[in-house]
């Protein structure tokens, strides 16, 4: 199995800020045997990552 599985969504829109909004759904959910997901946002262009998001655990997980 590899170590990531990619999926896409559409294109969204970046302000002259650098803010961006995603407003999609993650299906399928990762598995269960996936412990430590990470959301990486990538340039459209050139496919390269500029953000992770990463689930913030709390300290009784």
């Amino acid at each position: 199995m590899a170590p990531f599985v990619e999926r896409n969504t559409n294109p969204v829109p970046l302000a002259a800020d650098g803010d961006f909004r995603i407003e999609d759904v993650l299906s399928p959910w990762p598995p269960a045997s996936c412990e430590t997901p990470v959301l990486l946002i990538r340039n459209a262009c050139n496919r390269n990552c500029f953000a992770a998001g990463i689930r913030k655990f709390d300290e009784n997980d």
